[in-house]
């Protein structure tokens, strides 16, 4: 079985190789409310967003904010290295753009060292780095029975794999939700996963008009998900974003949050939310 990491762990390795020195979110009742109450244990909630829009600093805004809660959770990251999921960590709690972390880190900035002992003196998140599904189920299950982890964030859902052989990508995903469904149903957990759309996955090119329809595999995971949570900017919001990141200005940039399948009702139910995509900070 492969060892999951720590925040610490991860954080050490990241200052190491440079040599540097050392929810309650606000604002998210009517969301929750929309949503039934907010994200259920037991679930499969689903992030989706046009290419480039931010998913997976939506998520990692979304694990700082349940971790500051207090609670247990472990990150899956199928795509990106420890060095960049560990910056956006820091750059959230550090109030910072991610793309400037590395150099400030070097220059012993006094920022990031609280940021980063902030993180690992309060902050409960493990990290996985892996694809497959097999090795995150019994990582997962091990991390919930064993040490009580029960948040899994999946960064993103369409980048795992199986060791199974498999004639397509609808066979895969197939064997990938049910891997998924088993692991919330039997550890009680809750999953957040970043999902892909097949078409329109340049900026600017859907403002709001899509739906689940448009999700890559959409029929297994519009089926199977508790909620499907869409974030996207209209034509408008897209071009005055723009101005504001020019005249750095980006705290102020806006976009909304639709939901496309709610567990109790409220589909369709569509709030506006300030995001700083470079601080991974979203705020309603």
């Amino acid at each position: 079985m492969t060892e999951t990491k720590t925040m610490e762990e991860i954080i050490a390795s990241y200052v190491t190789k440079d040599k540097a020195e050392l929810l309650k979110m606000i604002g998210w009742e009517k969301f929750n409310e929309a949503l039934g109450g907010g994200l259920s244990q037991g679930s499969l909630n689903l992030v989706c967003a046009r290419s480039g829009f931010g998913k997976t600093n939506y998520l990692v805004d979304t694990a700082y904010n349940l971790a500051k809660q207090g609670r247990k959770i472990l990150f899956v990251s199928a795509e990106l290295s420890e060095d960049k999921i560990v910056e956006r960590f820091i750059a959230r709690a550090g109030d910072v753009d991610y793309n400037k972390v590395r150099k400030l880190a070097e220059k012993g900035s006094e920022a990031i060292g609280e940021a980063m002992n902030n993180l690992c003196a309060n902050f409960d998140i493990r990290f996985f780095f892996g694809q497959k599904i097999e090795e995150i189920y019994i990582q997962a299950s091990f991390e919930a029975e064993d040490k009580g982890y029960d948040i899994v964030i999946i960064d993103h859902i369409h980048e795992l794999t199986t060791n199974e052989k498999v004639r397509d990508e609808l066979a895969k995903t197939d064997i990938i939700v049910a891997k998924l469904e088993k692991l919330w149903k039997e550890q009680n957990i809750m999953i957040i996963a970043a999902a892909q759309f097949v078409k329109g996955k340049e900026k600017g090119e859907d403002f709001g008009s899509k739906d689940i329809d448009d999700i890559r595999s959409a029929s297994q995971l519009r089926n199977k998900a508790t909620n499907i949570i869409y974030l996207y900017e209209t034509k408008e919001q897209a071009d005055k974003n723009d101005g504001l990141i020019k005249i750095f200005k980006p705290q102020d940039c806006c976009a909304n949050i639709k939901l496309l399948k709610a567990r109790d009702g409220w589909t369709g139910f569509t709030t506006s939310v300030f995001y700083h995509k470079a601080r991974c900070k979203f705020t309603l």
